[in-house]
């Protein structure tokens, strides 16, 4: 596989709902490909063991940031913060919430 491909070196990711599960994944594949990044997550959501492990391992290119996307004074947060342009937005808030989703939709 072409590394070259997957680099983000130097590049800023934006991952909503930062510190779901999937959304571990999404942070430490950006790490490891070189980028800084900003997790985005409610002020009530515990942070995870793993998102505490990946915070020592890259502690200047992991950023947390609580706050809501809904909300703009949350999403100016962001704007001050970042390193620089945001190239990837994960957006991923809401995903591990399934009983949303079952609410709207009924299934034989």
């Amino acid at each position: 596989m072409d590394r070259k491909l997957f680099d983000l070196n130097g590049r800023g990711v934006l991952v909503t709902g930062g510190l779901g599960k999937l959304a571990q994944v999404w942070i430490e594949t950006s790490l490891v490909a070189g980028a800084w990044v900003m997790a985005l997550d409610r002020a009530e959501v515990p942070v995870p063991s793993l998102f505490l492990r990946l915070l020592k391992k890259f502690p200047k290119r992991l950023t947390l940031v609580r706050g809501d996307v809904t909300c703009r004074a949350d999403l100016e947060k962001i704007r001050v913060k970042a390193k620089g342009p945001i190239s990837v937005l994960v957006n991923n808030a809401g995903i591990d919430q399934p009983s949303a989703v079952l609410k709207e939709f009924s299934f034989p």
